[in-house]
């Protein structure tokens, strides 16, 4: 691994545990009440999984904010060895 690499810069890492936690909080929320279907959207362009909130998260399959947070989860959750699976 590069040490000049984004994911050792604190402010970076700083910067996305305030944005995980923030959509973890919104997604416990979210699965508590069932909201999988809870979306900012509606559309007939996508076919019906897609308007599923994925894992509950904030703005399902189809949010590059959404992709960016449950990048940093993942790689979290399997520390830092994510591009190996």
């Amino acid at each position: 691994m590069d040490p000049r690499n984004k994911q050792f810069n604190p402010a970076y890492v700083l910067d996305q545990l305030r944005r995980a936690r923030k959509v973890g909080i919104e997604t416990i929320d979210r699965r508590d009440r069932d909201g999988w279907n809870e979306l900012p959207f509606a559309s007939n362009l996508y076919p019906e999984y897609y308007l599923r909130n994925f894992h509950y998260q904030s703005d399902g399959w189809l949010s590059s904010d959404s992709a960016k947070v449950y990048e940093f989860q993942t790689e979290t959750l399997f520390l830092g060895a994510q591009d190996a699976m």
